[in-house]
């Protein structure tokens, strides 16, 4: 098989990576806020009905919302006889029984269908080209994923991504590129200021001085031999890591190591206010400890994991971000 994947970076600004943060959450951004969900699914036999007019999907019975589905959810529907109907939608209004998608184009009218079924397992994807402009030849990748993204911070210098991506599909070359028009780049400022915080019952115990966060979908690929193109690609359940450096005054947070404590991770990207982001992580737990913290200052270097809380509605990842 012919397979593409690799990855891409550069310095943060405001809004320039804001679609593939959102895309590796498998979730677009709501109300400001993107964040991995648990894969919420209606299974077969819920007897659903589609609306091409009022784009909706009546189910017989059950309830989406008891189901964990919301607004602002991807779903991604399979099992209807009408191709157009088995597609990624999203929720605009939502009752027990009725899913309203606005976005949803293309939709066919189709009685009830007992094998339908959606999922929030879902995987924006994109397009993408690599030109060698020297002799004008092009190479198109198409159904990209990100498949991972790593975040990192240093004292005095601009914050830095990465995003690792898996592709579909590899195209041949040609003369020719496959976008007409290109948007041009934003022009808001670097990121270069940043702050981050440990808390313990909603109390800081840490200074962040320096940090990475990596997040990694682990995505299955299909590959077809003798081909250029994969015959699917399904992301699992995201891991998210990382490591701090940390700058505090008290044993607490090496006590709190020792003891398998979880603990909150705040990092705020940007100068305040307005263009600025976000992220929490509400429950982590260190892995690793490199130094070891006397009485008075200390700097250490810890590796940490982020989980799912048990119940609630916090997540592994939240960014939200300030427009």
């Amino acid at each position: 098989a012919l397979r593409g994947k690799g990855s891409f970076g550069g310095k943060m600004s405001y809004g320039t990576v804001d679609d593939f943060m959102a895309a590796f959450c498998g979730q677009p951004w709501a109300a400001n806020v993107a964040k991995i969900k648990d894969i919420d699914t209606m299974s077969a036999g819920g007897s659903v009905s589609v609306s091409a007019t009022s784009k909706t999907f009546t189910r017989a019975s059950g309830s989406y919302i008891t189901d964990g589905f919301a607004v602002g959810d991807v779903v991604q529907w399979a099992g209807f006889a009408n191709a157009a109907n088995n597609v990624s939608v999203v929720i605009s209004t939502l009752t027990a029984t009725v899913m309203t998608c606005t976005t949803a184009t293309g939709l066919v009218d189709e009685a009830t269908v007992v094998t339908a079924r959606c999922s929030t397992n879902c995987r924006p994807s994109f397009t993408f080209e690599k030109g060698h402009l020297v002799n004008g030849i092009y190479f198109p990748f198409t159904g990209v994923v990100i498949d991972g993204f790593t975040l990192s911070g240093k004292v005095n210098d601009a914050v830095d991504f990465r995003f690792d991506v898996l592709t579909k599909a590899v195209g041949n070359e040609a003369n020719a590129s496959v976008f007409s028009t290109l948007t041009a780049v934003n022009t808001n400022p670097l990121m270069t200021a940043w702050d981050g915080s440990i808390k313990r019952a909603g109390v800081a115990i840490a200074n962040v001085v320096g940090w990475s966060l990596k997040g990694a979908r682990n995505s299955d690929s299909a590959e077809v031999c003798g081909s250029s193109s994969l015959y699917d690609i399904q992301p699992k359940a995201a891991q998210i890591t990382g490591s701090l450096e940390l700058y505090f005054d008290s044993a607490q947070a090496y006590t709190d190591f020792r003891a398998e404590t979880d603990l909150a991770l705040q990092i705020n990207i940007g100068p305040g206010g307005t263009k600025s982001y976000q992220i929490d992580l509400t429950k982590c737990r260190y892995k690793n400890w490199k130094g070891d913290p006397k009485d008075g200052m200390s700097t250490v270097t810890v590796d940490f994991e982020s989980f799912a809380p048990d119940s609630g509605t916090n997540t592994s990842l939240m960014i939200t971000r300030i427009p």
